[in-house]
């Protein structure tokens, strides 16, 4: 929702990095901008434990955010210095020191009062519940000790042997043995877990009804808890001095090198890192580098940008790698305009600069976008690969457009803005359920699932088959430009998909409504609805007798349109 919101309003690009990268030190009261910071929050958070995953989560947001916004691969810095760029270990090391302070944090989403309010009957709940918890922990302490005794004893002897050792008398390795003993007992996943249920059972019936009593009386209290606030998931930091960043040799977190201070890439130039205001309540290294990498001096920010809005609206970027700038990546086909363009989107025009609605005007009331897409044989054999611009590139839409495209036309798309995912049904046969892997699919008639494709909702394990179909990326790495394939599932998708057949009768419905029972205004109707275009004489004559011929055969014609290049193609 931050995002589209941001678009829509025209937010000034600058300021919408600088809210993605720090936004709780620019306005740590507003929800807006704590929202923002979500974009660090989105990559592995410490996956497999300890300084490693948090190293892996670091290298995570050092990778992602340089990719995004300076079209550069620091990632590949970690280990050594870069191998084809001018990126040094260093830097990806002073990189580091900027986001290292941060930490996740739950952002309520409600006025200030009522987060104090929130806090203050949960206290008082839980000074209810603690005297009822003692109590309840006593009860139950000498049957536990029971099952555990019981339990070791059933382990091998040196097991038994380090349990019962004196904590300050245990060697190094009885400390391990205990460790994993204490483990076993509290892990969720083994049947050596200790419940309740199974302490309750060995208790007297005296013990047992004071047990039920208890437990309750804690439940009673739990009810009357309020409910958990609506928050978000953003970023913040400890406080104002971070712990020290180490340079790692080779990567290796047993390899610690010298501390580090936050830095920027040192082949564009340096950073002032100022120390953070009086009463800050974080270090104020991630603003400072915000405010390095959208400065106009900085050479990457703008070009990258404005790469991706060309990218978008002509297939290729000017840059066809657009999230590698560097020496592997390809140079610009046009690095002057490439290079206006970046002057262009910063500099003021109506007060207003950074602004991606004016990038967008000006690319498509450019004459290169008004081309026609037909091939000319001189231009194919100089430039097959429309490197030069002779032509409009011809582009397959996107998954979620076309689908978007789909329900826009049968005047089923709903154009709501905000809110919750959606779940359009999929077959169960195409997933393995299990606990966590579930998927509260509802039919494809049911109103509820015609969102705009934005808000489907995305599991990494469960894909949608529509959009796996028509090249979506996996749901697990950034993706800088999707694959555009041309492969028999999507023409056997568009004609035996159960939503297309679906939408195809509903257009139907929708013709009927438009243009009454006249055929051949029903299919000017539908040409102009699906292709932007009324249909050739030949395409007229034709249509109307296939309808004319067989009992369902406007709603077949839809589905035909559906199937069309030009439907599913920008041309």
């Amino acid at each position: 929702d931050y995002v589209v919101k941001a678009f829509n309003a025209d937010k000034p690009y600058d300021q919408f990095v600088r809210e993605q990268l720090a936004g709780d030190e620019y306005a740590p009261l507003s929800d807006e901008a704590m929202i923002a910071t979500g974009f660090l929050r989105l990559g592995p958070e410490g996956g497999g434990g300890g300084e490693r995953g948090r190293q892996d989560a670091l290298d995570d947001i050092i990778t992602t955010t340089s990719l995004t916004f300076m079209g550069m691969t620091v990632g590949c810095a970690r280990c050594h210095d870069h191998k084809f760029d001018p990126i040094r270990q260093s830097d990806f090391y002073r990189i580091q020191a900027v986001f290292a302070p941060t930490r996740p944090v739950s952002h309520p989403l409600v006025a200030a009062d009522a987060v104090a309010a929130h806090q203050a009957e949960t206290k008082r709940i839980d000074g209810l519940q603690r005297p009822l918890r003692k109590a309840k922990d006593e009860l139950e302490a000498p049957y536990l000790k029971i099952l555990v005794e019981e339990f070791v004893s059933r382990l091998p002897e040196y097991m038994q042997v380090a349990w019962r050792t004196p904590e300050d008398k245990r060697t190094p390795g009885q400390k391990l043995n205990v460790q994993q003993i204490r483990k076993t007992l509290e892990d969720d996943s083994l049947s050596m877990k200790l419940t309740d249920k199974d302490i309750v059972a060995r208790m007297s019936a005296e013990d047992k009804a004071k047990h039920a009593d208890l437990v309750a009386q804690i439940k009673a209290l739990d009810k009357q808890k309020p409910k958990p606030l609506p928050t978000a998931r953003a970023i913040g930091e400890a406080g104002a001095k971070p712990a020290p960043t180490y340079f790692l040799h080779r990567g290796g977190i047993e390899s610690k090198g010298p501390e580090v201070a936050p830095g920027v890439l040192s082949v564009i130039g340096e950073c002032d890192f100022q120390p953070p205001p009086a009463n800050a309540k974080s270090s104020f290294r991630r603003r400072a580098f915000a405010e390095w990498l959208t400065n106009k001096q900085n050479p990457l920010t703008a070009r990258v940008m404005v790469n991706r809005l060309w990218q978008h609206h002509f297939g290729e970027g000017l840059v066809r790698t657009p999230s590698n700038f560097g020496k592997l990546g390809d140079a610009p086909t046009h690095p002057e305009l490439l290079d206006w363009l970046a002057l262009e989107f910063m500099e003021p025009k109506d007060g207003k600069s950074w602004s991606i609605k004016q990038m967008h005007r000006l690319m498509l009331t450019s004459q290169a976008y008004q081309m026609a897409s037909d091939d000319i044989a001189a231009n194919v054999a100089l430039d097959p690969e429309n490197r030069m611009l002779w032509r409009m590139p011809r582009v397959r839409l996107e998954a979620e457009i076309i689908r978007d495209a789909m329900l826009a036309v049968a005047g089923n798309l709903d154009r709501t803005l905000g809110g919750p995912c959606v779940y359009p049904y999929i077959d169960p046969k195409l997933f393995q359920s299990s606990t966590k892997r579930t998927w509260p699919g509802k039919p494809d008639d049911d109103p509820a699932t015609w969102r705009r494709s934005l808000y489907v909702y995305s599991k990494r394990s469960i894909r949608y088959p529509l959009f796996e179909t028509f090249d979506q990326p996996n749901l697990v790495n950034s993706c800088e430009r999707r694959n555009r394939s041309t492969i028999a599932p999507q023409a056997l998708l568009l004609m035996n998909n159960n939503f297309v057949l679906l939408e195809a009768q509903k257009f139907a419905e929708r013709l009927q409504k438009d243009a009454g029972a006249d055929v051949t205004k029903q299919v000017d109707r539908a040409y102009q609805l699906a292709l932007g275009r009324a249909p050739g004489e030949f395409e007229r004559t034709t249509t109307i007798a296939f309808i004319q011929s067989t009992p369902n055969g406007l709603a077949e014609f839809c589905q035909a349109l559906f199937n069309l290049n030009e439907f599913v193609y920008r041309q």
